[in-house]
C-alpha cells in the first residue's frame, strides 16, 4: 500500500513516469516510483469542483469542474488551463482519453436503478462539440477506452442485482457484456487484454468495513479474476505495463502487480 498525501482524492491517471490526481479543487503528479507519502507537484487549480478525476495522455491532464460544467486541460508539464467545452452536466462521474478524443459519463440525475438519466458522451480533446454516444443509461459511472471500444459500468446498488461492465464498439456501434451481477463497480481500466475495475462491494457499510475489490476480466469476456480484496471503497484505477493502481475511499493510494 502507498498513502497518498492528498486529502478528498477523486479520480487518478498514469503515464511512464507520474500517477496524476485530483482532490476536490486541484491537480495533482507525483512520480511513479515513489513511495506515494512525498513528491506531489500541483499542476493546476480548478476553477470548481474536480468531478470524473483526470484523464491523462502524452501532453496534457484533463478533467471537468462541476461547478461550472467545463472541460479544462493543463500541460503535464506544467502551464496554463485551457477550457476545451462548456455545458457539460453537474453529474459527470468519470473521465478517459483515447488518441484526439476524451470520453466521459454522466449519470443523470436519477439515482434509481434502471431510471435512464445517465449518458456516455465524447468530444475532442483540441476542443469542439459534445457528442452523445448512449443515452437513457440506468447510472453509468466508470469508463475506458481502448482502439476498438468504450466501455462503461453501471454503479448497482449494492446488492449484485445491478453492476455490469459494458462495452460498445467505435465503429459499428455493436455492444457486448463483459460482466453482470457486480455490487458497486465505479472506475474502469484497460490494457491490450484484460479490463480492470474497482468494485465498492456491499453498500450501506461504514467506512473500514472492506468488502471492496480490485478485478479484471478478458477482454472477449470470460472468467473474473478479483486481484486484491478487502479493501475500503475503491473509486480510481489506472493500469501501466506492470501494476494496477487504485485509490480506496479512505485517500490512500495501492497497486498490485497485474
Amino acid at each position: 500500500m502507498m498513502a497518498a498525501s492528498a486529502s478528498r482524492i477523486c479520480g487518478i491517471g498514469i503515464d511512464a513516469h507520474n500517477v496524476y490526481f485530483a482532490t476536490q479543487a486541484q491537480v495533482w503528479k507525483k512520480p511513479t516510483d515513489s513511495d506515494m507519502k512525498t513528491g506531489d507537484t500541483e499542476l493546476a487549480r480548478s476553477s470548481g469542483t474536480i468531478s470524473g478525476g483526470v484523464a491523462v495522455d502524452e501532453q496534457n491532464a484533463y478533467w471537468v469542474s462541476s461547478s461550472d460544467g467545463t472541460l479544462n486541460a493543463v500541460p503535464i508539464s506544467g502551464g496554463a488551463v485551457v477550457v476545451l467545452a462548456t455545458g457539460l452536466d453537474h453529474s459527470v462521474a468519470t473521465l478517459a482519453v483515447r488518441g484526439q478524443s476524451l470520453y466521459w459519463t454522466s449519470m443523470g440525475f436519477s439515482r434509481l436503478p434502471g431510471i435512464g438519466t445517465g449518458s456516455v458522451n465524447t468530444a475532442p480533446t483540441a476542443g469542439g462539440a459534445i457528442i452523445p454516444l448512449r443515452a437513457q443509461l440506468g447510472n453509468p459511472i466508470g469508463i475506458a477506452v481502448n482502439a476498438r471500444n468504450v466501455f462503461w459500468a453501471m454503479l448497482g446498488d449494492g446488492s449484485e442485482n445491478y453492476g455490469e461492465l459494458l462495452a460498445q464498439a467505435l465503429v459499428d456501434k455493436s455492444g457486448q457484456t463483459l460482466a453482470s451481477r457486480q455490487a458497486g463497480p465505479t472506475a474502469l481500466a484497460v490494457d491490450d487484454q484484460n479490463l480492470y475495475w474497482a468494485d465498492r462491494g456491499t453498500a450501506g457499510l461504514p467506512s473500514g468495513s472492506g468488502t471492496g475489490t480490485i478485478n479484471k476480466v478478458a477482454l472477449v469476456g470470460g472468467t473474473i479474476h478479483t486481484l486484491a480484496s478487502n479493501q475500503d471503497g475503491p473509486v480510481a484505477i489506472a493500469v501501466d505495463g506492470k501494476s494496477v493502481y487504485w485509490m480506496n475511499g479512505t485517500g490512500t493510494v495501492n497497486k498490485v502487480a497485474k
